[in-house]
């Protein structure tokens, strides 16, 4: 992911936003199955831009609901 990542603005025709047939983008699958590092690449890659929170699966599901309805995460 992070070579994706890193040659990304060198081909503009990589949709990074690709769903499947479930509407789930690369970044919900990663945040599924909780692989935070690659969620971690993928917001820094998109500055934590607000728009790919908001991406939402066909059963209307954003990332954070995918995220927060697969693992407990205790905030200190």
């Amino acid at each position: 992911v992070k070579l994706l990542l890193d040659y990304y603005n060198d081909y503009p025709w990589i949709d990074l936003n690709l769903q499947d047939n479930e509407g789930k983008t690369a970044l919900h699958i990663a945040s599924k199955e909780g692989h935070l590092e690659i969620v971690k690449l993928f917001t820094d890659h998109y500055n934590n831009n607000i728009f790919i929170f908001g991406l939402q699966d066909n059963e209307g599901n954003n990332l954070l609901h995918i995220f927060f309805g697969r693992h407990s995460v205790v905030f200190r």
